[in-house]
């Protein structure tokens, strides 16, 4: 199998000196290395990855270095109102504030279908990254029409999964 030439390669960004939370270097390794596994951009666009990048090492708001916790950010704060239908949901937004939550979010986000939705392909790529499972647009493909809304068949999920699992030229 022939590799795709990647135009380009996710680091991780600069922290601030300051008004930094100590999980910030998770949350950006996290991020860099499910955007590296990521080359064929079905989860976010490249601008989307760097925003999402940038706004996890971002300097935090005195209101956020007061109250550390992620639920105090503007981006999960704006996350968790798509998710409960006050706002139009914007899926960039959505998957960086559940990387913030290191794809672990709290319980009272499980209750809302908008999050199961958007955990699905993160999951995947967490599960790509530790050899659990071996990235494919199959796979992808599937994950992602189900975090956009769409019907997806337990029986193609399945078939998709297992082609991708057990797929011997992507490894």
């Amino acid at each position: 199998m022939v590799v795709p030439i990647r135009p380009y390669y996710f680091s991780l960004p600069p922290l601030p000196s300051a008004f930094t939370n100590p999980h910030q270097p998770a949350w950006c390794e996290l991020a860099t290395g499910l955007f590296n596994i990521d080359y064929l951009d079905m989860l976010m666009t490249a601008d989307e990855k760097h925003a999402a990048l940038k706004d996890l090492s971002a300097q935090l708001t005195v209101f956020e270095w007061r109250n550390p916790q992620p639920t105090h950010n503007r981006t999960v704060m704006a996350a968790r109102s798509m998710c409960k239908g006050e706002a139009p949901v914007n899926h960039a937004v959505v998957f960086t504030a559940l990387l913030r939550w290191q794809i672990c979010p709290p319980y009272e986000w499980m209750k809302w279908q908008t999050m199961h939705q958007h955990l699905s392909p993160l999951c995947y790529l967490a599960d790509c990254s530790t050899g659990r499972a071996s990235y494919c647009p199959k796979g992808m493909g599937v994950r992602m029409r189900y975090a956009m809304g769409q019907e997806v068949e337990l029986e193609d999920a399945y078939t998709q999964n297992s082609s991708c699992l057990w797929d011997t030229e992507s490894i």
